[in-house]
């Protein structure tokens, strides 16, 4: 207990890594000492020829027990526990599929990536629609144009999946500026988290909406990203898997610490256009007869 209050505010790359390499470390030095007390035998490396031959002729027992474990385990299911997102069960979501455009929006185009089950297990499919408002308002553009809204959604038989393989890892921001998410209260139960992320390089600021949600059998995670440049050209991250790329972030953090790639001053430009987004593709995915069909 007096070890866990040294641990309080320890960056989370540092708690992960540290802690099992000095326990290895430790259990290595004490086992050798442990086995030259006992043995009478000197201190420095045994010459060549005298290492002892190996006590297991054959491993194939072992090998055969590990492989038989290793089958069992892969057909337990992940329980979802431990997760920091609250996941609702609405057992008439129709996950898997792009999502209902709800009235007042028109759908420009969707997609279906199909890499998402390399991350996310069998079946997890990885959709980007790209919506845009039926008409314009200047509460959201200065000249009244129609705004546009990127919808992604995930899902997963696993839980604990999106939760390994968080959006980190599908969107290459490793040089990006992410703020500290927030709390956002929607509708019918569904709790979401909001927060920004700056393209120093493109000079662009992002808004972003989330929320998590399931039927029973399979939990999505939906995504709703809006950019302060309102031209019908405007970037937005494209979903790919960063693994790889993002290693340099980890290791700018590493060398540089954590404010380096953290959005300390959000705005939420858009924060009333992508709520009134999300409380809407909402109650049209729980309202069957709601909406533009896909």
């Amino acid at each position: 207990m007096l070890g866990a209050l040294y641990l309080i505010g320890v960056p989370r790359n540092l708690l992960i890594p540290v802690p099992p390499l000095v326990a290895a470390l430790v259990t290595r030095s004490l086992m050798l000492y442990d086995h030259r007390r006992r043995g009478g035998q000197e201190w420095s490396p045994p010459a060549r020829g005298q290492i002892s031959a190996p006590k297991v002729a054959a491993v194939g027992r072992p090998l055969l027990v590990v492989l038989v474990a290793a089958i069992a385990l892969a057909f337990v299911p992940t329980p979802a526990v431990g997760s920091t997102w609250q996941s609702n069960r609405y057992p008439q979501l129709r996950i898997g599929e792009p999502l209902v455009v709800p009235d007042g929006w028109r759908q420009e185009s969707a997609e279906i990536y199909r890499w998402g089950s390399k991350m996310y297990g069998s079946g997890a499919v990885l959709v980007r629609q790209v919506l845009v408002q039926g008409v314009g308002s200047r509460a959201f553009d200065k000249f009244g144009r129609p705004r546009r809204v990127v919808v992604d959604s995930v899902d997963s038989r696993r839980p604990l999946a999106l939760e390994v393989y968080p959006d980190l890892f599908r969107y290459d921001l490793s040089d990006e500026r992410v703020s500290e998410p927030v709390a956002v209260a929607l509708p019918l139960g569904v709790e979401g988290k909001m927060w920004n992320v700056v393209d120093d390089d493109k000079y662009l600021t992002y808004t972003v909406v989330s929320w998590w949600w399931n039927n029973g059998s399979r939990t999505q995670q939906v995504m709703l990203w809006a950019v302060d440049n309102h031209e019908p050209e405007a970037y937005f991250p494209q979903p790919r898997i960063t693994i790889a790329a993002n290693v340099s972030a980890l290791m700018t953090v590493l060398l540089r610490g954590n404010a380096v790639l953290l959005d300390s001053n959000p705005q939420y430009k858009d924060r009333a256009l992508l709520v009134g987004l999300a409380r809407d593709l909402i109650q049209t995915q729980l309202d069957p007869d709601a909406g533009e069909k896909p």
